[in-house]
């Protein structure tokens, strides 16, 4: 079975370094993209198609939640999952990203 082909969405470079290098060492997983925003983001998913998306919340050009709601239309079953600092349990950005389409988030 081919590996899992993950995406990462970050404006900063030492939490796509950080995120790639952990991604990489686990079996069955691949990065198949790194995007500094969410503009970048969504140029990437069109030409990796990515398995799974990791993105954070805060970013510049086009942040967490307006990628989200460009991405949906077109890509409605891609798996999203939030990490960001500004995640957590009933935080008002972590619910407002859900409720735009992502699967999940991790604190």
């Amino acid at each position: 079975m081919p590996d899992l082909r993950v995406l990462v969405v970050d404006d900063s470079v030492a939490v796509r370094r950080a995120l790639g290098e952990a991604i990489e060492r686990e079996p069955g997983l691949s990065v198949c993209g790194a995007a500094p925003n969410g503009a970048l983001g969504l140029e990437l998913v069109e030409r990796s198609h990515p398995d799974v998306v990791v993105l954070d919340l805060a970013m510049p050009v086009l942040d967490g939640l307006d990628f989200l709601s460009r991405l949906r239309p077109q890509h409605p079953r891609l798996p999203v999952l939030v990490f960001s600092g500004t995640v957590g349990h009933a935080n008002e950005a972590t619910l407002e990203a859900l409720w735009r389409g992502a699967s999940d988030y991790v604190l």
